[in-house]
């Protein structure tokens, strides 16, 4: 297994964040001193929908988890605080010891060779998205995919509230019919010109990847999360 730079993963899943922000309608995205937080168009406290995010290692984590609060609380309502492994363990055990809990934990997700194609079932394609249409169809597949998560279907609508924001940038959507019912869905961000645009350095390291309808979320993150602000 070959090495990989660990920045390049912790770069990626900032600017996650901060997409999944710009697709939802009315969301807030403050970045300063160090520190990510969203506020999104739903209320759920879950996930990228409300979350903080701590991008500078000297920030210590009682100062991440106060401004957050502060934050948050303004908004009345709960958060997500992400964790990554290596690199935020201090942070995790303030945020234990504050009274938040573990509900989720993800490997990193590494591809070093390109994947194998698998033939389709009969009756089933596969399409990239072009239209608002489109988009509006993998946001029902994830309506129901979501749920595992603990997200309601109006917090799913919330996240993909924007989709003319979704086709922008370097996002590439994919959805699988079969015949016209959508029954899995795929986003992420192989475009390496757009990558390396915004985060610098070599973007083979750079994607988010969602496949559901039997393969479980992967975007590799460890998070400590909090039901209440």
């Amino acid at each position: 297994m070959q090495e990989v730079d660990q920045r390049l993963l912790d770069l990626n899943l900032f600017e996650s964040v901060r997409e999944f922000a710009r697709w939802q309608e009315g969301a807030l995205c403050l970045e300063e001193d160090g520190i990510l937080l969203v506020s999104g168009a739903g209320d759920s406290p879950l996930g990228y929908s409300n979350c903080a995010v701590r991008i500078s290692p000297v920030v210590s984590p009682k100062e991440v988890l106060e401004r957050a609060s502060e934050f948050f609380a303004e908004q009345r309502r709960g958060f997500t605080v992400w964790t990554r492994v290596p690199g935020d363990e201090d942070l995790e055990r303030e945020a234990l010891a504050r009274g938040f809990r573990q509900i989720s934990e993800s490997p990193w997700m590494v591809l070093e060779a390109a994947v194998e194609p698998r033939p389709l079932k009969a009756g089933e394609r596969v399409e990239r998205v072009t239209t608002e249409s489109g988009i509006r169809d993998a946001a029902a597949v994830n309506r129901e995919a979501y749920q595992s998560l603990g997200f309601s279907v109006g917090d799913t609508d919330a996240i993909y509230g924007r989709p003319g924001r979704v086709l922008e940038r370097c996002n590439s959507v994919f959805v699988v019919y079969r015949g016209d019912e959508p029954v899995s869905t795929a986003d992420g961000a192989p475009d390496r010109r757009s990558w390396r645009d915004l985060l610098g350095g070599d973007p083979s390291g750079y994607a988010w990847l969602r496949l559901w309808r039997g393969v479980h979320h992967g975007c590799g993150e460890r998070g400590v999360r909090s039901g209440g602000a």
